[in-house]
């Protein structure tokens, strides 16, 4: 099922939004996206729990579907793409892409 994220109202939607337009590489923090809404943190944080995710999901989640994009359609080494998503470190970038998947990028790009 495609979902029209333009036209939903979601805080979850109104946040992806937002990040699209930042780009994976310069994710801003929870603070920064609650004052883009005019909100407290602990506001957005609840609004999200309420929904039944978090920032931080949504976070992984575009920095995960990057990755897999940047693996599949891209011939980048494995730094580059950890920069692409806002790594600072690809050895971090390394340990979420295999928790965010099961396989380590290197494996994932080979498939």
């Amino acid at each position: 099922v495609v979902r029209r994220i333009r036209h939903d109202s979601s805080m979850h939607a109104q946040i992806v939004r937002l990040l699209y337009q930042k780009g994976p590489e310069q994710l801003p923090a929870v603070d920064v996206v609650a004052d883009a809404f005019h909100m407290t943190t602990r506001t957005l944080r609840r609004k999200r729990k309420e929904e039944g995710g978090s920032y931080q999901q949504i976070k992984d989640r575009l920095r995960c579907d990057t990755a897999i994009r940047l693996l599949t359609d891209e011939s980048l080494s494995i730094a580059e793409i950890s920069q692409r998503t806002g790594f600072t470190e690809q050895a971090a970038f390394c340990r979420a892409f295999k928790n965010w998947t099961g396989v380590a990028p290197s494996a994932y790009s080979r498939r």
